[in-house]
């Protein structure tokens, strides 16, 4: 014969039991109620999965923002530059803002492509996004030193948002299996 267990005070008590017999507090009657799902479980039901499953792709998909406005923020910083330096009074400067609109227009629609595809696969595309974010805050340092500094905030919540996303996104991949697969199915990794 089975016990109820107190979720207060974890005592034993018979299964016809309303109240505890250590504390006098009510215990639960049945275990058919709905189940709380915490941190890293996942929904048993069908119904559970489908409503997990929606809100971890709309946390996935978040990704897309911070490319885009990277996308956007690079296009448009490249125009600034190259309108503030076509009017300079050194030579270097006016040869070299063509250049650097170019490239600041090219990183721009990566990243722009890179938030179209994380609103349909957010998972690489967040991978992708943060390793190509990190590799051009590196070379960025190597070129100048004093750019590690320079937006240290922005950059720093840039990098936090997208490896949140990466984390929703391998939770997703896990939650999507074991939705097409069936819930006995392993996860794939």
């Amino acid at each position: 014969m089975s016990t109820i267990v107190c979720p207060h005070c974890q005592a034993e008590n018979p299964p016809e039991a309303a109240f505890c017999e250590a504390c006098g507090k009510a215990v639960p009657q049945t275990t058919d109620g709905p189940r709380i799902v915490e941190g890293n479980q996942l929904a048993v039901t069908s119904s559970g999965r489908a409503v997990q499953a929606d809100l971890l792709h709309k946390a996935a998909r978040r990704a897309a923002t911070p490319l885009i406005v990277l996308g956007v923020l690079q296009i448009a910083i490249g125009i600034a530059l190259f309108l503030i330096n076509r009017n300079s009074d050194d030579a270097d400067v006016v040869a070299a803002a063509p250049i650097m609109l170019a490239i600041l227009s090219l990183i721009g629609v990566l990243f722009l492509g890179l938030g179209l595809w994380a609103r349909k696969n957010p998972l690489p595309a967040s991978i992708v996004g943060l390793v190509v974010y990190c590799t051009l805050i590196v070379a960025g340092a190597l070129l100048n030193p004093a750019t590690i500094i320079q937006g240290i905030l922005i950059k720093i919540i840039i990098i936090l948002v997208l490896v949140r996303s990466v984390g929703a996104g391998l939770k997703y991949k896990k939650l999507k299996a074991q939705t097409v697969y069936g819930a006995d199915a392993p996860a794939a990794d």
